[in-house]
């Protein structure tokens, strides 16, 4: 009888809709000095993230186990304005004091708890250099935002911790004589402190969350609000209606508070594998970019603890070190030279065996590795062609060049890699030149054991030439590395030679001298490494008079990776760790020398901040894309996220499209991004395509138009504004100020097809989604009239610049005919006819005016495959739409 209750029980547990796992009963006590936070009792427990429904988002979805090794505090409900308005000074009405603070972003979430830390006397969790505050007084960034949980203070819970205590008391309710965390439903939504990453199906000890936000820097919501039906609310959700960015605010969003420390953290990458914890970046985005001209820039390297390939992404503005493990040993890693592939050799410098060469992805998520089976390799090194070809130059041979017969039977290489693939083989020169090969193909130098080279006169190519020369005395020397600046210098480690000794005026120890040699093999230069160190693994970088390389301590440990400044003789930390070695550092697009201070890099080219929400992350990049094609583009694409999604600017073949539609957007927007930014600068602009979202068409004034006033947040636009948009100054390198800035590391996705923003996407639900009430086309149709002002001041603007104005009405759900509305933010099914009827009208009153209606009050012939959701396309959608515009556009050529 016993056993049979015990298996009901268990029963009852597991079948709770938001229960997963039978939890231990947890014994809740107060802070001390806190009677509102509770201590709970998760050691040796876990939980459970996500789910494995079939209908669930991708999300949340497969189930990830966490557990815990600590305890912790958490609030027994969310953080009241009277509380709020206490800790930062803020009066509120006396009716709402003990309501859920709402309308606060993430940041002000951080900006709270760091300030009822200093009260309490506490350190804080979260530090940051500055802060950036909206016309309201909302923070909406912080920069170089960090928390650091190793410090004992208030922040915000993990969704871990957020989730252990929710299923245990998901249905409770907060009332004075509760001594137990409640309000997870029915109350506000929750801020918690991770960002949004990919679920894996994994166990993971003291998770915390991805490194960072992704794509769409998205941060993470819990819990169900007084606007939700509580049985739609499952404890696994992470999401809203609308993309969860750290600037968000609502009326339905608030926070509660956690409190303690998380000791050995767990960070994911955003596809959800573990980050590297054994490294440390010693150099923050802003001194790297001051450094290297670039925030584009990535350091990779091998990891000795645990042989595998290990690499720091700088773009973001927080750098990312990843962890690529697989079964490789990796040596001499090298960043192709656009930054996506590395290619490496099984053996290092000096050691004679049979090493392959490998080539393989960046992406983390990626499995394939490229061998080169045609001949064994060693020490890889990109570098691109006259014809534009990428080509990898290696030696055959990786011993001693002191072996004459070894190395005179050995042949450097030069090998073609495209689409992911090897291809043709060429033999570039007799013996093993390590070192590496001048930009002219005339000089190439080899380094392990001694410094010889091969020179080829005019006329001559490398193969001609029989004999080496024997630089630097013949003494011993290592780790040759040749520039391809065009100086042909080459820098070089010693073992304290008595050359290297003379030139230096000094006595130093083995590899304690950096030393450079000019194109004859003179010497010109001697850099000493710092106190108590010596160098290794030194290598040019393509960022002139850089060198990258590794200093190894007194324990011969290889502690740290380190810029070489060969102007200065300084010597900076990049990264340290228990033992990392063979660096490699890829800039993409940095800023030239002679340009840094034509522009203030503070301020030219910076459209969103470390962090920052996912519309100027997108909008960074769509600047990019205005700067880099305003000379060749002849039609622009405009609007909301629904051309965003929907319009392949490559399928328009019969001109030069760029699509710089953004979301979120508005009409308001799209006139001022196109009066401002497109008119004047795209010098070859034909036509405009914009998106005519009339079902949105109740946003007015500043409702999700950047130009309205936010704008002034970021430095970059304000720069803009006060050069009149560079329409005056069209060879100001604004292009290459706007590559190097912060940005994000899948910029891919947003400048794929010119400005297509590629999805997949479910389909067309049976039930569509109305998220705005439908009756305002009714009840404030003043509104609608406001945005079809905008748009014929658009068409009067582009008809003073012989432009022509397409506007394309987006195909929705089909199932929309069975609700009142037209679409997915309303505005009454019998208004809508009525109202597309008045934008057309605008055709016969304006030559340059031209109405494309994709929707066709649902009557279209999208299928639900060419369907992203209820209001986009996804690519196979986007394919046929464009292939229509562009047959369109032919009529107007």
């Amino acid at each position: 009888m016993i056993r049979l209750f015990l298996l009901i029980a268990l029963f009852v547990i597991l079948g709770c809709s938001n229960s997963e796992l039978p939890y231990m009963a947890t014994t809740y006590e107060s802070l001390e000095q806190d009677d509102g936070m509770i201590l709970v009792r998760s050691a040796g427990n876990e939980t459970i993230l996500g789910t494995n429904s079939r209908k669930a988002l991708p999300s949340v979805c497969p189930k990830m186990r966490v557990k815990f090794t600590y305890d912790y505090y958490i609030g027994k409900r969310e953080v009241t304005y009277g509380e709020y308005g206490d800790v930062l000074g803020k009066e509120y009405d006396p009716e709402i004091l003990d309501q859920p603070v709402v309308n606060v972003t993430f940041f002000d979430a951080a900006l709270y708890a760091n300030a009822l830390s200093k009260k309490m006397g506490l350190d804080t969790v979260y530090t940051y250099t500055d802060a950036i505050f909206d016309g309201s007084g909302n923070c909406v960034s912080l920069l170089d935002f960090t928390t650091h949980f190793d410090v004992e203070a208030y922040r915000l819970p993990t969704e871990a911790e957020w989730v252990y205590v929710a299923r245990q008391n998901w249905n409770a309710k907060c009332v004075d004589t509760l001594d137990r965390p409640c309000n997870f439903i029915g109350g506000v939504k929750e801020w918690v402190n991770d960002w949004m990453g990919a679920l894996r199906s994994a166990v993971y000890k003291n998770y915390v969350g991805a490194f960072n936000g992704g794509l769409l820097n998205t941060r993470i919501l819990k819990g169900g609000s007084f606007r939700d039906n509580p049985d739609d609310v499952r404890v696994y959700n992470r999401t809203d209606v609308y993309q969860v960015t750290a600037d968000m605010k609502a009326d339905y969003v608030g926070f509660r508070l956690a409190y303690g420390i998380i000791p050995n953290p767990t960070m994911t990458d955003n596809k959800g594998f573990a980050v590297h914890d054994d490294v440390d970046v010693s150099i923050s985005s802003d001194a790297f970019r001051s450094m290297f001209g670039t925030m584009n820039g990535k350091i990779v390297f091998r990891n000795e603890s645990s042989g595998t390939l290990t690499y720091v992404n700088f773009i973001s503005g927080n750098p990312v070190v990843y962890e690529i493990d697989d079964s490789l040993d990796v040596y001499h890693p090298a960043v192709s030279p656009d930054g996506k592939f590395v290619a490496f050799c099984s053996l290092p410098e000096g050691v004679a065996g049979e090493s392959n060469i490998y080539v393989r992805s960046l992406d983390v998520t990626s499995s394939v590795v490229r061998k080169l089976e045609q001949v064994h390799g060693s020490i890889p090194r990109w570098r691109v062609l006259e014809n534009g070809d990428t080509v990898i130059v290696f030696v055959d041979y990786n011993g001693n060049n002191k072996n004459e017969a070894a190395y005179q039977s050995a042949t450097t290489w030069q090998v073609g890699f495209a689409q992911g693939m090897f291809k043709k083989l060429t033999r570039v020169a007799s013996g093993a030149y390590n070192g590496g090969i001048s930009e002219d193909w005339r000089l190439a130098v080899s380094g392990a054991r001694m410094l010889r080279a091969k020179r080829a006169d005019s006329g001559m190519s490398l193969l001609d030439v029989e004999q080496d020369e024997f630089w630097y005395g013949g003494e011993q020397a290592c780790n040759a590395s040749l520039a391809l600046d065009g100086t042909k210098r080459t820098l070089f480690l010693d073992f304290g030679g008595y050359t290297g000794q003379a030139f230096a005026g000094r006595k130093y120890g083995t590899h304690e001298m950096l030393l450079v040699v000019d194109s004859l093999g003179k010497l010109i230069q001697g850099i000493p490494a710092p106190a108590s160190y010596s160098f290794d693994n030194t290598e040019w970088t393509n960022r002139k008079d850089m060198v990258i390389g590794t200093l190894v301590d007194n324990e011969g440990v290889h502690s740290k990776i380190v810029a070489i400044n060969l102007k200065d003789s300084s010597v900076t930390d990049l990264v340290e760790g228990v033992d990392i070695t063979y660096p490699d550092l890829w800039m993409g697009n940095a800023i030239p020398v002679e340009e840094e201070n034509a522009l203030s890099p503070d301020s030219a080219g910076v459209y969103m901040f470390a962090g920052g929400s996912m519309e100027m992350s997108l909008y960074r990049y769509k600047m990019e894309l205005l700067w880099r094609y305003r000379d060749s583009a002849d039609v622009v694409i405009l609007g909301s996220s629904r051309p965003l999604s929907g319009i392949d600017p490559t399928i328009i073949n019969s001109f030069f499209a760029v699509n710089l539609s953004q979301t979120p957007n508005s009409m308001a927007q799209s006139h001022d991004f196109f009066e401002r930014y497109v008119l004047g600068n795209v010098t070859n602009l034909r036509h405009i395509v914009v998106s005519l979202d009339i079902d949105f068409w109740w946003k007015v004034g500043d409702d999700d138009n950047l130009f309205y006033d936010r704008y002034k947040l970021y430095p970059g636009y304000v720069y803009d504004e006060n050069h009149n948009y560079w329409k005056d100054d069209r060879d100001v390198k604004i292009l290459e100020f706007t590559m190097a800035s912060v940005g994000t590391e899948e910029a891919d996705k947003i400048m794929f097809h010119r400005g297509l923003y590629s999805t997949t996407g479910q389909g067309w639900d049976d039930s569509p989604t109305i998220l705005y009430d439908s009756t305002w086309s009714r009840t404030d149709r003043k509104k609608f009239y406001s945005n079809l002002g905008v748009l014929e001041d658009m068409i009067k603007l582009a008809a003073e610049n012989g432009v022509d104005v397409f506007g394309v009405i987006f195909p929705q759900n089909p199932a929309y005919a069975n609700t009142g509305s037209y679409g997915r933010y309303g505005i009454r099914r019998s208004d809508a006819p009525e109202l597309i009827a008045e934008i057309a009208a605008l055709e016969k009153k304006y030559a340059n005016f031209h109405l494309m209606d994709e929707n066709k009050m649902g009557e279209h012939d999208y299928t639900p495959s060419m369907a992203a959701n209820d209001d986009h396309l996804n690519l196979f959608g986007s394919r046929k739409l464009s292939g229509r515009l562009n047959t369109l556009l032919q009529k107007y050529r």
